[in-house]
């Protein structure tokens, strides 16, 4: 013979604050990671202001059509291993087209600076390809436009570490953006928004 049971159901504001802190964790534990597309899109044309151009790959999307994404890479599980990687080319591009999207991006425009300092003295004819599937996998090819050219190892190194630069930088971004977004004030504004209803305890009604 079945049995009802009777719950008594309650929004987050009249929680207790013992049972909001497991609302929260639940809140943050089925958070989507599309909350972060915008920063990674971002961050996508931020390296593409500095002369990437990412690689694409394919991605499944719901009733078996695919899309084509840039093949920008992040972990944001906040150990030892966390990465942003990717793959693509890089030629010259002008300082003034970062300053121009992120005027006050001083990290940012140190990067451009960079590449082009190193640039100058190659008649801006130097490109690599970059191949990465994590920070510390980072692989770059440096070579000149015109093939009779030989680029020195040093200087194939220093555009290394600008490029492994733009990938700490487009961490930081996103684990800034990670962190607001699991803040508790953006949390409890969600659950409210969305008019979720818990037990007394706090945790998710079905």
């Amino acid at each position: 013979m079945p049995i009802t049971k009777t719950y008594e159901l309650y929004k987050f504001e009249e929680l207790s604050e013992r049972a909001k802190e497991k609302a929260r964790e639940w809140y943050r534990e089925c958070r989507d990671s599309s909350d972060l597309e915008t920063t990674v899109d971002d961050c996508v044309k931020c390296g593409e202001l500095l002369g990437i151009t990412f690689k694409t790959h394919e991605e499944k999307l719901y009733g078996g059509k695919t899309r084509h994404e840039p093949s920008f890479w992040y972990s944001l599980g906040y150990c030892q291993g966390d990465f942003v990687a990717f793959d693509g080319t890089y030629e010259y591009a002008p300082p003034r087209l970062v300053r121009e999207y992120a005027p006050e991006d001083e990290k940012l425009h140190a990067i451009a600076d960079g590449l082009q300092e190193i640039q100058m003295g190659w008649g801006e004819g130097l490109t690599a390809r970059i191949s990465q599937h994590h920070y510390y996998g980072l692989e770059v090819a440096v070579y000149h436009r015109d093939d009779d050219v030989e680029v020195p190892t040093e200087v194939e190194r220093s555009i290394k570490e600008l490029l492994r630069d733009y990938c700490t930088w487009a961490y930081n971004q996103l684990r800034t953006e990670d962190e607001y977004q699991s803040s508790d004030e953006v949390v409890d504004e969600n659950i409210k928004l969305n008019e979720y209803t818990f037990t007394v305890d706090g945790k998710r009604s079905d």
